[in-house]
């Protein structure tokens, strides 16, 4: 059975999501366990030591510590490598470690309101509880975290249409099939982020193959479901079709 853990440094903050999480357990009656709340990151890893279930780690990113939030979500990753990792700080700013460190965390919570922290922990204990049914996650619901104002936003790798580089210097469009978001990024570090079914079709245009409407060869134009339309630089035109096809291959042997 899956456990919770929750490092967080700040007393007042571990205690009401400490107890936020006991109460969730109990009330909403999850397939779960309460692990343990600690300042510690240390005494988190000392825990989960030979540790087999799953766990689900709700972690601040700055723990006055020797080792920050990141740091610990990659020794977690060591012992449980399917473990879900949710981040809760105040530091919103600090949302782009993510790409230095490599974490693919299932949601990043701003948690000044303490009504909607409670909201979001008991959101993604339904989303691990709903995955794990499912018998484990899958590629789709891998995470793309935006980043617009004080507000962190997850979008699923599935519901992404295409990034398209902004016209204000260090922006970014992601766009879905209901809404374009702009916000502070850049290209190569969504590449190095973003799986296989992602390709870069045009300088400023990186799409989601899995979304792909039609291919017009002959103008160099994409259709993306819902009509958006993405053009095909002629020397990324190749590369871009090879992966389209290895996209499909993969796709037809999973069926």
């Amino acid at each position: 059975m899956s456990k919770v853990y929750v490092c967080e440094d700040n007393d007042q903050q571990r205690e009401f999501m400490s107890r936020t999480v006991q109460e969730l357990l109990l009330v909403e009656e999850f397939p779960m366990e309460y692990g343990v709340a600690t300042a510690n990151p240390h005494e988190l890893l000392e825990k989960i030591k030979g540790e087999t279930d799953t766990g689900i780690f709700f972690l601040d990113i700055d723990l006055q510590c020797d080792m920050n939030g990141m740091e610990l979500a990659q020794k977690i990753r060591e012992c449980q490598p399917r473990s879900y990792i949710i981040f809760a700080t105040t530091h919103s700013e600090m949302s782009h470690l993510t790409f230095k460190y490599k974490i693919e965390a299932l949601d990043y919570i701003i948690k000044d309101n303490r009504d909607e922290l409670k909201v979001r922990i008991q959101q993604c204990l339904h989303h691990v509880m709903e995955s794990e049914t499912r018998q484990g996650e899958s590629e789709s619901e891998k995470n793309y975290f935006v980043q617009t104002g004080g507000r962190i936003t997850p979008l699923s790798y599935e519901e992404i249409l295409f990034f398209e580089i902004s016209e204000t210097k260090g922006k970014m469009y992601v766009s879905t099939k209901d809404k374009c978001i702009e916000f502070k990024g850049n290209m190569k570090e969504i590449e190095e982020e973003m799986d296989e079914r992602f390709c870069r079709c045009h300088r400023s245009f990186f799409i989601n193959l899995d979304n792909i409407e039609t291919i017009d060869e002959k103008n160099n134009m994409i259709v993306m479901a819902g009509g958006a339309e993405c053009p095909i630089s002629v020397r990324l035109k190749k590369k871009l079709l090879q992966q389209i096809e290895d996209r499909n291959t993969f796709m037809k042997e999973q069926l």
